[in-house]
């Protein structure tokens, strides 16, 4: 499946495409706080912080970007 039909499951609230979102994205999004806040306990709170606020704000979510993008910034904005 790709992102765009993974993101309409989603929000719809199909968990595996969210498991599927989180499983295509979450390394990236790992590596990118771990780089700003040097502490790999702190990136992995920081991270799930990213990830419960990404599938609560999904509706916002326009496509203007890949998913990938979106989610690298609201990982930034977390940390």
């Amino acid at each position: 499946m790709s992102d765009a039909q993974l993101i309409a499951a989603a929000r719809k609230g199909d968990r595996r495409a969210m498991a599927a979102l989180y499983t295509a994205h979450s390394g990236r999004v790992y590596s990118v706080v771990r780089r700003m806040v040097g502490d790999d306990h702190l990136a992995e709170d920081l991270s799930q912080d990213a990830w419960v606020r990404a599938f609560e704000k999904l509706h916002l979510f326009r496509g203007d970007s890949s998913f990938g993008t979106w989610m690298h910034r609201l990982a930034v904005n977390s940390a």
